[in-house]
C-alpha cells in the first residue's frame, strides 16, 4: 500500500516545468519601478536637434529691418558740356530722411543716351561736351547700404538746350551813348552799367571805354558796361593847389642866389647891404 502522498495526482499547475524565463531571478535593476519622469515619451519637438543655422546669433548687421526707400524721378535742363545739371539724390529719401551717399549706393540701370552720365559716387548728372540738343533719359537704382537688397529705381530726364549763337561785342568807343543803346539792341545785347568821367579827348556823352572789349564773342543778352565822358575836364584839374610855404621858401632861395652873385661880382669883397 503506497504511503501518504505517493501515487496522488498533482493538482492543476503543480509539477509543471516552467516556461523559458519563468521563475528566473531578475538581474539587478530589472523589474524596478522607474523614478518620476523616467521613461516618459518626450513631447512633440522636445529633444530634437536644431537644423543647421537654427538658433545661431546673427552676425553684426544681419537681421536688420530694411528702411522705406524711395527713389523719385528727376527732370533737369542743361547745355552741352554742363558738368552738373543736378543730383539724383536731391529728392530721394530713406525712412523719410534725405538720402545721401553715406546711406545709399547709386548705380545706373539703363541709359538711352551716351550724351549724359551719372557719377555713382556723388549722384551728380552731367552733359558730355558735344551732346546735341534734345531730351535724354537714364534709369538709376539706389540701395540701402546696411540692407543691400532694399532698393528702388527711378528715371532721370535731361533736356539739353541748343547752344546759343554767339555775337561779337561791337566797338562803341567814341560813339554817342544814344547811338550805342540802339546798336546794342539791334545785336541782341543790352546796356549794362554806365560810369561817367571827364575827358578832354572824348566829347560829352561819348563812350570812353567798354566791357567786354570790342570783338569779344558773347551770348545774346549779355550786358555791355560803359564809361561815358562828361566833357572836358575843368582848368588846372589834377594840379596841386599853391602852398604859401612853398612860395616863401622859393623867395628865400632866390634872394640867397642874388646875394651870392653880388658877392662874386665884387671880387669877393663884402657888398654893402641892399636898402629895400
Amino acid at each position: 500500500m503506497p504511503a501518504e502522498g505517493e501515487g496522488e495526482v498533482p493538482a492543476e499547475g503543480e509539477g509543471e516545468v516552467p516556461a523559458e524565463g519563468e521563475g528566473e531571478v531578475p538581474a539587478e535593476g530589472e523589474g524596478e519601478v522607474p523614478a518620476e519622469g523616467e521613461g516618459e515619451v518626450p513631447a512633440e519637438g522636445e529633444g530634437e536637434v536644431p537644423a543647421e543655422g537654427e538658433g545661431e546669433v546673427p552676425a553684426e548687421g544681419e537681421g536688420e529691418k530694411p528702411g522705406v526707400i524711395d527713389a523719385v524721378d528727376d527732370n533737369f535742363t542743361g547745355a552741352s558740356g554742363n558738368a552738373n545739371v543736378g543730383n539724383v539724390l536731391s529728392n530721394d529719401t530713406l525712412d523719410g530722411a534725405a538720402a545721401n551717399v553715406n546711406t545709399v549706393t547709386i548705380s545706373v540701370v539703363a541709359s538711352k543716351a551716351a550724351g549724359i552720365a551719372l557719377d555713382s559716387n556723388t549722384g551728380i548728372v552731367r552733359v558730355n561736351p558735344g551732346t546735341a540738343a534734345g531730351d535724354y533719359e537714364m534709369m538709376y537704382r539706389i540701395c540701402e547700404k546696411s540692407v543691400p537688397e532694399n532698393c528702388d529705381t527711378a528715371t532721370v530726364k535731361v533736356t539739353v538746350a541748343a547752344e546759343p549763337i554767339l555775337v561779337a561785342a561791337p566797338n562803341v568807343a567814341g560813339m554817342p551813348l544814344a547811338d550805342v543803346i540802339r546798336l546794342l539792341s539791334t545785336l541782341g545785347l543790352r546796356l549794362g552799367t554806365v560810369d561817367r568821367e571827364c575827358n578832354d579827348d572824348v566829347p560829352e556823352n561819348g563812350v570812353i571805354s567798354q566791357s567786354p572789349a570790342a570783338g569779344t564773342q558773347v551770348a545774346p543778352g549779355t550786358a555791355v558796361n560803359l564809361v561815358v565822358s562828361t566833357g572836358n575836364c575843368p582848368c588846372c584839374q589834377g594840379v596841386s593847389p599853391i602852398d604859401p610855404t612853398n612860395i616863401f621858401l622859393g623867395a628865400l632861395a632866390v634872394l640867397a642866389l642874388l646875394i651870392a652873385s653880388l658877392f662874386l661880382a665884387g671880387g669877393g669883397e663884402a657888398v654893402p647891404p641892399i636898402k629895400l
